[in-house]
């Protein structure tokens, strides 16, 4: 299993590499979010670790870089952090878990065990990250544009029916209304 971890403080850096380098085949290095960005693209982690403030391309901003990217690859990505408050817009970014500084490393290593367990599933059962839907007007989000489902499936014809249970409640409510 691959991982890269990217972070700015050459000595955090090292440290989390030394932590962390009998849980995985390969650990990449990057000191800013570009680097991680070219490294993630060549070699298509499977976790990335990375710091939320950095030169360049901050980590919240690497997070949706990487998700933004064609394809069905999936990567487990941790934020960490000094800034608590960095959290909702962490979470709201589509990153999958996050650590404040100091890093304690027992709290880490819980949270490298679970990004391992997800990770190595996704690709065994070949799970796809999930298709944003706007609840209210239900458009799918394809990469930076909503579009209708009719627009997002643009190769496929459709035709409008009920399903069973729809079907079953509407005539229902037509029933108690006459």
């Amino acid at each position: 299993m691959k991982t890269l971890i990217v972070e700015d403080d050459p000595k955090l850096r090292r440290t989390l590499v030394l932590a962390l380098k009998d849980q995985f085949d390969q650990i990449y290095e990057a000191s800013n979010g570009l680097e991680g960005l070219e490294i993630y693209r060549a070699k298509q982690c499977e976790i990335v670790l990375a710091d939320c403030e950095m030169p360049g391309l901050n980590g919240i901003d690497l997070c949706r870089a990487i998700r933004s990217e064609p394809g069905n690859h999936y990567c487990y990505f941790i934020m960490v952090t000094g800034h608590g408050e960095t959290y909702r817009e962490a979470m709201r970014s589509e990153i999958d878990d996050f650590i404040e500084k100091p890093v304690k490393f027992d709290r880490l290593m819980d949270r490298i065990t679970v990004a391992k367990r997800l990770a190595t599933r996704t690709a065994a059962q070949g799970v796809r990250p999930a298709v944003s839907i706007c609840c209210t007007c239900r458009k799918l989000r394809r990469e930076d544009a909503w579009l209708q489902l009719e627009e997002y499936f643009n190769d496929r014809r459709f035709s409008h029916g009920y399903c069973p249970d729809c079907l079953a409640s509407l005539l229902e409510v037509v029933r108690l209304e006459t």
